[in-house]
C-alpha cells in the first residue's frame, strides 16, 4: 500500500521533560524502563513499588509542542521522538513507529478509526517506550479484516503491535476488533493506568511477553483463547499479571488470566467466564486404588467385604455387647439408612483435570491400547485449551478486589503456591474450585465456591482466616490430589504423602460435598477457627478422612455425615473430640448440639443433609468431663474418660466404633 511518511523533529524542551520525570520498575529514578528481573519479592508476592512510573500515569502533554496528524486514506510513519495527536480514519492503513532505539513517542488518540486488513493498525516496530494516550470522551476504534501477511521480518500478529514497551491511559475509549489473531501484542511490558477498553480476538485478547501491568481502567474483552496472557519463556521472572484495580469483563474460550509467572491481584471488580463456565464441564472418572497395603476401595470394610446395603453390620464382623451399637444413639422419627448412591451430583465419568502440561486435559482412563492409540489420545490431550478462570504457572495471589469466577476448569489454579489474602470472591468451577500445585493457603477474604468438583486442593492446605463456604460433588478440602486422577498423586487416593497435610488454624470453614468433607493424604492438624462439614450421604466416603496422624488442639470443629468411612482425631490431641454414630440416619435440618453438665450450649450445627455419623470437638471438651449430645429431639450423656470417644483409626480410615457411655479402646494414629 501507498505510504505517506511524516517525520516530525520535536523540541528539545519535550525530550528533556520526558527524561525528567522517567523512572523505572526497579531502581527509583533512571528511565521508563520496566524491566523485572527483580520484581519478585521474597515473600513471592511481587514488588509494586515501582510498577508504574510517573510517566505511564500522565496523561497530560505540551500542546505546543504536539504535532497534529489527519488520517485521510494514506498511512502514517513516525519516525521522531514526539507527542502526536491523531484523529480520521484510514480504511485499510496503520500507523508505523519506527525511531531510534532510545526515542519515547506518545500518540494522542483523538477519534481514530484505522483499519488494516492484513496487518496491525497501530505496528511499533522501535522504541524505547510508546504511550498511547486516550484523549477525553473520544472514541477510537482499531481492527483488521484478513489472515496477516508478512510486511518485514516480524511476526505481527496483533491489531495492535508492539516490539517495545507500550502504555496505554487516558480517558477515552478504545475497541479493537481483531477477526483474525490477537488485539494487543506487545513483546515487552504492556501498561494500563486507565481509559475503557473493549477487545474482540479470535486468539489473545490482550498478551505481553515480559508483563500486563494494570493500575486502573475498564475492560471489556472476549476471545477465543485467553483474555489477558503473559509468557516469557527465557526469564521465569517474567511472563507476570498485576493487577492493581480496575473492572474487568473477560469471557474467554481459553483462561480469563494465563501467566507463565506470576499472577497478582490486589484490587478491581472481575467477572471472568472461561471455557463456557462451569456448566461445560470436562466430565470425571473416579480412579480406583491399586497398589499393596493401601485402604480397601471406599464402600468396602476393612477386611474386604462389602457392607450391607441398610447399614447392618456384616456376618463376620464382631457383636458388641447385647442393647449396645458402634458408638450409636437412636433418632426420633428419621428414616432408615439405606444403601448409599455416589457423591451428590456425580457419577463415573471421563476425567477433565490437567495432564503433563497446565493447558493439558487429561482423557478418560480407558482398556489398554496400542501405541499408536495413546499416542493419538496423547496429542489429542495436548491440543486440549485450558479453561480455568485465573492461572499461573508460579505463584497466585489474591490480595483483595471483587471476583465472580464462572469456569470450566479450575476457578483459581496455579502449577506452584496460591495465597487468598483477602477479597470478595464468588467461585464457580467444573473442577475444581481453587487447585494447587504446591501449597493453597488462605488467610482473609470472604470466599463462596458455590460449585466444584472439589472445592480446594493443593499439596498442601493450610487456613488461618477467612469466611469460607465450599460446595463440592466430590472432596470438599483435597490435600495431595483427588480421586478423579487429577493430583498429585496420579489417582492413588489412599496413597500416605509425608509432604501432604491440611493445617486449619483460624477463618470459619463450612463445607458441603459429596465425596470426603475434610480429605489429607498426609497429617491433619486443628488449631484453631470453626470449621462445619456437612459430609457425604454414602458410605464410601467420610466427613473426615485422613492418611497420615489427626490432631486438634483448638477451635470449633463439626462434621455429619454417613457412618460407614468415618473418622475422628487422633489420640496424641490434646482437646476432647466426641464421634457418634446413629443408629438410623438423622434428617436434613436435623440440628446437633453439644451441652457442658451445667446445660451451657459448647457448640452446635445444622446440617442441610441426612446424616447418621457426628465428630464433634470444641475447647471446653476436657478429658473426665460429662457432656450432652442432642441430635434432634435425641440426647445421649457422655462422660470422656479419654480425650478422644469413639476412635476411627489413621489407618486407612478402618473404623472401630466407640461404645456409647463407656471409655473407647486408645487408638494410634500413625500411618501403616
Amino acid at each position: 500500500m501507498n505510504r505517506k511518511i511524516i517525520a516530525f523533529i520535536v523540541a528539545l524542551a519535550f525530550a528533556l521533560s520526558l527524561a525528567g520525570c522517567s523512572a523505572t520498575t526497579t531502581k527509583t529514578g533512571q528511565s521508563d524502563s520496566t524491566g523485572a528481573s527483580s520484581a519478585i519479592a521474597d515473600t513471592g508476592l511481587l514488588d509494586v513499588s515501582q510498577m508504574f512510573t510517573d510517566n505511564d500515569k500522565e496523561i497530560g502533554y505540551d500542546t505546543s509542542a504536539a504535532k497534529t496528524i489527519e488520517l485521510s486514506g494514506e498511512s502514517v510513519i513516525i519516525s521522531e521522538e514526539g507527542t502526536y495527536v491523531i484523529s480520521g480514519t484510514l480504511t485499510n492503513g496503520q500507523i508505523i513507529i519506527d525511531t531510534n532505539e532510545n526515542a519515547k513517542v506518545r500518540l494522542v488518540l483523538n477519534g481514530v478509526q484505522i483499519n488494516s486488513d492484513t496487518s496491525a493498525a497501530l505496528y511499533i516496530k522501535q522504541a524505547d517506550k510508546v504511550f498511547v494516550t486516550l484523549a477525553q470522551g473520544s472514541n477510537n476504534t482499531l481492527s483488521n479484516t484478513q489472515e496477516f501477511v508478512a510486511i518485514d521480518d516480524n511476526n505481527i500478529d496483533g491489531v495492535v503491535f508492539s516490539k517495545s514497551d507500550l502504555t496505554f491511559n487516558g480517558q477515552g475509549n478504545l475497541t479493537v476488533n481483531a477477526a483474525y489473531g490477537h488485539g494487543i501484542v506487545c513483546k515487552d511490558d504492556l501498561v494500563f493506568t486507565g481509559g475503557n477498553y473493549t477487545v474482540n480476538a479470535q486468539n489473545q485478547g490482550i498478551t505481553a511477553n515480559d508483563s500486563v501491568r494494570i493500575a486502573d481502567g475498564t475492560f471489556a474483552v472476549t476471545a477465543g483463547k485467553d483474555a489477558i496472557h503473559a509468557e516469557n519463556t527465557k526469564d521465569s521472572a517474567l511472563g507476570f499479571i498485576y493487577i492493581a484495580n480496575g473492572t474487568f469483563t473477560l469471557n474467554a474460550s481459553g483462561d480469563g488470566l494465563d501467566a507463565s509467572g506470576v499472577v497478582q491481584v490486589d484490587n478491581g471488580t472481575m467477572n471472568i467466564t472461561a471455557g463456557g463456565g462451569s456448566d461445560n464441564a470436562v466430565a470425571k472418572q473416579t480412579a480406583q486404588p491399586t497398589g499393596k497395603g493401601e485402604r480397601p476401595q471406599r464402600g468396602q470394610m476393612p477386611n474386604g467385604t462389602e457392607p450391607a446395603a441398610n447399614g447392618e453390620r456384616p456376618a463376620d464382623m464382631p457383636e458388641l455387647p447385647q442393647g449396645q451399637e458402634d458408638g450409636s444413639i437412636p433418632v426420633a422419627g428419621a428414616t432408615q439408612k439405606g444403601e448409599k448412591a455416589p457423591p451428590e451430583g456425580t457419577a463415573p465419568e471421563a476425567n477433565g483435570e490437567e495432564g503433563a502440561t497446565a493447558d493439558a486435559v487429561a482423557q478418560p482412563q480407558a482398556e489398554p491400547s496400542t501405541s499408536a492409540e495413546s499416542s493419538a489420545t496423547q496429542v489429542q490431550a495436548e491440543n486440549t485449551a485450558s479453561t480455568k478462570g485465573i492461572k499461573a504457572t508460579a505463584g497466585l495471589h489474591i490480595q483483595g478486589g471483587t471476583l465472580n469466577i464462572d469456569a470450566q476448569d479450575d476457578a483459581l489454579h496455579s502449577n506452584s503456591n496460591l495465597q487468598v489474602n483477602g477479597g470478595e470472591l464468588q467461585l464457580s468451577s467444573g473442577d475444581d474450585g481453587i487447585h494447587a500445585d504446591a501449597q493453597a493457603a488462605i488467610t482473609a477474604g470472604n470466599l463462596t465456591i458455590a460449585k466444584s468438583y472439589e472445592g480446594i486442593e493443593g499439596q498442601s492446605i493450610e487456613i488461618s482466616g477467612g469466611n469460607i463456604s465450599v460446595t463440592a460433588s466430590d472432596d470438599g478440602l483435597n490435600a495431595a490430589g483427588g480421586n478423579d486422577a487429577s493430583g498429585m498423586n496420579s489417582g492413588d487416593t489412599f496413597h500416605t504423602d509425608a509432604n501432604a497435610y491440611i493445617l486449619i488454624s483460624g477463618g470459619k470453614l463450612t463445607v458441603d460435598a459429596g465425596g470426603d468433607g475434610v480429605d489429607s493424604n498426609g497429617d491433619l492438624t486443628v488449631t484453631g477457627g470453626e470449621t462445619y462439614v456437612a459430609g457425604p450421604t454414602n458410605d464410601g466416603n467420610g466427613a473426615l478422612d485422613y492418611s497420615g496422624n489427626a490432631k486438634i488442639s483448638g477451635g470449633v470443629f463439626v462434621a455429619v455425615g454417613s457412618a460407614g468411612m468415618a473418622q475422628n482425631f487422633g489420640s496424641d490431641s490434646t482437646q476432647g473430640a466426641i464421634l457418634i454414630n446413629t443408629q438410623t440416619a438423622a434428617a436434613a435440618g436435623t440440628a446437633v448440639t453439644l451441652k457442658n453438665a451445667n446445660g451451657e450450649t459448647l457448640a452446635s450445627y445444622t446440617s442441610a443433609k441426612q446424616f447418621n455419623s457426628v465428630l464433634i470437638s470444641c475447647t471446653s471438651l476436657e478429658k473426665g468431663g460429662t457432656y450432652t449430645l442432642q441430635i434432634g429431639a435425641e440426647a445421649q450423656t457422655i462422660t470422656l474418660t479419654d480425650i478422644i470417644y469413639g476412635a476411627g483409626s489413621a489407618q486407612g480410615g478402618r473404623m472401630q466404633c466407640g461404645k456409647m457411655g463407656t471409655a473407647p479402646k486408645q487408638q494410634t494414629t500413625n500411618a501403616s
